[in-house]
């Protein structure tokens, strides 16, 4: 049997009303509807982003700015998502 990650992870973190983890598919950003609004936040995407398409961070990030307002601006993700692959690129050649 197969565990998920999330299962995984709960064996060594406890979930807190403040630390909770979430399983989402993050090319459709939907579930970031069931995020509670906050004017900051951290997000951790480990071992997500080398996965996505560019115009799938690119809309991630969007998603992610409309619902957090100080992550960053609209027109910075785009240049986000170009160094994310850049130095994805960098490590594979």
């Amino acid at each position: 049997m197969i565990t998920s990650a999330k299962e995984e992870r709960k064996k060594y973190y406890q979930e807190t009303q403040c630390y909770y983890m979430i399983s989402e598919d993050v090319s459709n950003t939907e579930w970031i509807a069931k995020l509670p609004k906050a004017e900051q936040a951290v997000i951790i995407m480990e071992g997500v982003s080398m996965y996505l398409k560019l115009h799938e961070l690119v809309q991630l990030f969007n998603a992610l700015h409309e619902h957090f307002e100080n992550l960053c601006t609209k027109k910075q993700a785009p240049c986000y998502c170009r160094v994310l692959v850049k130095n994805l690129i960098s490590k594979i050649t």
